[in-house]
């Protein structure tokens, strides 16, 4: 008898905190260099999803853990799927204050919304703010992404942008 493993899904959250609704502003971390994945890359705010944690209190639990703050509210706009194995939950607060506070992982920064894609951006998370761009930053709106690893550079997966369905 051939035994069959059940695949699971390796989950991740991002968070990006905003000056407004609809955003000037958004803030974005800077990765420290010392990280061994994406060192000096930006992303959102988040991380990886623990035993019996869902999408939502994760990302709650990684924004404290990593920038102490406890009382914003989150939204989750995005789902990304990478090759059917990985999962990253896209989520939009607005940030308590203009002063961003020390983060564990890297350097907070605020980015203007035109000066968004000029920066190196982690590919899985640059093609969901390309999309999220093309639709004016729309918090109204929910989209999920079907990425595919087109190759490597460093520890990063090369992906490109199989399909897109608006709507939960």
């Amino acid at each position: 008898m051939i035994a069959t493993r059940e695949r699971l899904l390796q989950t991740w959250t991002v968070i990006f905190l905003l000056d407004a609704v609809p955003p000037q502003r958004l803030v974005l971390l800077k990765r420290a260099a010392w990280k061994s994945f994406a060192p000096d890359m930006y992303t959102g705010i988040g991380g990886k999803e623990e035993h019996n944690e869902g999408p939502l209190a994760c990302a709650l639990r990684e924004l404290e853990e990593e920038t102490g703050l406890a009382d914003v509210t989150l939204n989750e706009f995005a789902h990304c799927l990478l090759d059917g194995e990985k999962s990253l939950h896209y989520y939009w607060g607005i940030a308590p204050q203009p002063a961003l506070p020390a983060c564990t992982e890297g350097t907070l920064e605020w980015v203007t919304t035109k000066d968004l894609l000029t920066l190196p951006i982690i590919p899985t998370t640059l093609e969901v703010l390309k999309i999220w761009q093309q639709n004016a930053f729309s918090t109204d709106m929910y989209f999920t992404v079907y990425e595919k690893s087109v190759g490597t550079q460093g520890t990063m997966s090369l992906v490109t942008v199989e399909k897109v369905i608006f709507g939960k």
